[in-house]
């Protein structure tokens, strides 16, 4: 098949950022630059169309696909480190649209909306790094953790939507107490069950003493579900530290109404990121 003569206006040139993570907790390797960059390019209009549909935004195909049309360096998007995503969305959206992006500000003091020009290249200023240290030790066990990936915080997501709107379900009908209160447990039940695999997916092995060393994940995830809640507490808030934000989206604004200054977040959700 002879080459397309409009391959080269298929795409402009990406942009190069820097991971949290620095490329580690993927399970395959992933091409950065030689200074530790990964490149993403501009979405194409097929890409943009992905953000336009709310069922596959929610079950995270929508994501998953514009992620590896547009970051060919990362093989599988599905284990991408949930601290990693907000760099590359910042990144696509740099690189598909500029540095400037119209955000709004609601004073909290009078509720007046401001709509302002942030230049969202900033947040790629100070990027913190997920620590190196992922192993904790609990009683005679070292733990080898990671950060929840991609694949993970879809699957919580879809949960917890699906218990909101059981919810709404339910206070809207006229079912009995005895089948709300039956439906809204079994909702519950999914969600904690959900947080116990969670846990146990971000734990790569333990090392027992006497060199025993275990991997098997329906082991650690057995003994995850029966451990006791402080060792379960401490795991969880220890995997929260490696999951937590690395990117600065707080911005402080005066309000153009009563003169109040005031900070804001800005929202890295795709739906209203690329809206």
């Amino acid at each position: 098949m002879s080459e397309n003569p409009l391959s080269e206006y298929f795409k402009k040139p990406g942009i190069y950022v820097k991971l949290p993570s620095e490329g580690n907790y993927y399970d395959e390797d992933i091409a950065l630059s030689s200074t530790g960059e990964i490149e993403i390019l501009p979405m194409s209009a097929k890409d943009e169309m992905h953000f336009k549909s709310p069922d596959a935004l929610l079950n995270g195909e929508s994501l998953i696909k514009v992620i590896a049309n547009c970051v060919p360096g990362i093989k599988n998007p599905r284990e991408i480190p949930l601290p990693d995503l907000s760099v590359i969305l910042v990144g696509l959206r740099i690189a598909t649209y500029g540095n400037d992006m119209n955000i709004y500000a609601t004073c909290p003091s009078c509720e007046n909306r401001d709509e302002l020009t942030y230049d969202i290249s900033r947040l790629l200023d100070n990027i913190d790094d997920i620590t190196t240290n992922n192993t904790i030790s609990i009683k005679d066990a070292l733990i080898y953790t990671k950060p929840y990936t991609l694949a993970l915080h879809t699957r919580i997501a879809i949960a917890t939507f699906e218990q909101s709107m059981l919810t709404a379900k339910l206070e809207s009908t006229s079912q009995s107490d005895e089948d709300a209160i039956k439906q809204l447990a079994a909702g519950y039940a999914k969600i904690t069950a959900l947080h116990f695999n969670l846990l146990a997916d971000s734990i790569t092995k333990v090392e027992l003493p006497n060199d025993v060393t275990v991997t098997n994940k329906e082991h650690i995830r057995e003994w995850v579900i029966n451990t006791d809640k402080k060792t379960y507490n401490t795991m969880r808030d220890f995997i929260e530290i490696l999951n937590k934000e690395k990117v600065n989206n707080n911005f402080q604004h005066t309000c153009s109404k009563c003169k109040e200054e005031f900070s804001s977040d800005i929202d890295f959700d795709p739906t209203s990121f690329f809206g």
